[in-house]
């Protein structure tokens, strides 16, 4: 029997398969790594879109916080801002529902009229007889000046009692100051009146059809008789009405005294009463 002979093998062969091997081994190593690798990898995605999931819901609420904060805020100075509009522009004029009560010495003066579709809203405030403070009366005494609704004058002490005489212009009589018998030092002027009218913080107010009647009176306390000077409607009587202000006013002027009738709540007629003697 002939023997077989031995298989010989290159050592480059060995060594290229060892070389294989080990290159297979790192490829699987690779393969195996790469796995775990992209697992972690998913694993982290995961947690960091939960994150950032979670961030973006706490900015969302940041947001509708700080919105809803604004708008309360908004909301209230609205609110203040209507408080304030609502108190600065309200009517100082209470309104008139029935005749005026008023003393002797009180009257009630229209002094502002507006006109609008057939109706007229007469505004105005209370008058009353023109008194001075103890501390008025001393600085004219003792300065020998004063100024009345704008006026300057003169002022220059009686020879006797303590009243005083005042003078726009030189040698013109214009009001005296004297007390009267309650103690006031009252203002009088140089007419035949003599009353002296000072206006008061009370404003009122009325709306009247334009065809409401309006009769005009005049007082002569001389004779004690009353006569009618103008009987007409509130359109007629206040056609040529001029507002009157303190600027334009002396407190001696003749001034009439406005008052108002009523049948079941609405007004059918305007008085107007003047003083003369």
């Amino acid at each position: 029997m002939e023997g077989k002979e031995p298989i010989k093998v290159k050592l480059s062969t060995v060594i290229l398969l060892i070389i294989i091997l080990i290159l297979a081994g790192g490829m699987v190593y690779f393969v195996i790594q790469n796995n775990k690798l992209k697992k972690s990898k998913g694993d982290n995605t995961n947690q960091i879109e939960a994150l950032q999931t979670q961030v973006k819901e706490a900015e969302n609420k940041v947001t509708e916080i700080q919105e809803s904060e604004t708008n309360t805020i908004v909301n209230t100075n609205t609110n203040k801002d209507k408080s304030t509009n609502t108190s600065s522009v309200k009517d100082k004029y209470d309104e008139i529902t029935k005749k005026i009560d008023l003393n002797e010495k009180e009257i009630f003066v229209v002094t502002d009229v507006e006109k609008n579709d057939g109706k007229y809203t007469l505004k105005g405030r209370i008058y009353t007889d023109y008194t001075l403070t103890k501390s008025e009366y001393d600085d004219a005494k003792n300065t020998g000046k004063i100024t009345i609704n704008g006026v300057k004058y003169t002022v220059n002490k009686d020879e006797e009692g303590e009243g005083l005489t005042l003078y726009a212009k030189k040698d013109y009589l214009e009001y005296h100051i004297g007390k009267d018998d309650n103690g006031k030092y009252v203002l009088t002027s140089s007419t035949q009146q003599a009353i002296c009218y000072k206006a008061t913080e009370i404003y009122k107010k009325i709306v009247v059809d334009e065809n409401t009647k309006c009769v005009h009176t005049n007082y002569n306390g001389s004779i004690d008789e009353e006569e009618v000077l103008k009987d007409t409607t509130v359109k007629d009587y206040f056609k040529d009405f001029k507002n009157i202000n303190e600027n334009n006013l002396e407190p001696g002027e003749l001034l009439p005294n406005y008052n108002f009738e009523f049948e079941n709540g609405k007004c059918t007629k305007v008085t107007i009463r003047t003083i003369f003697i």
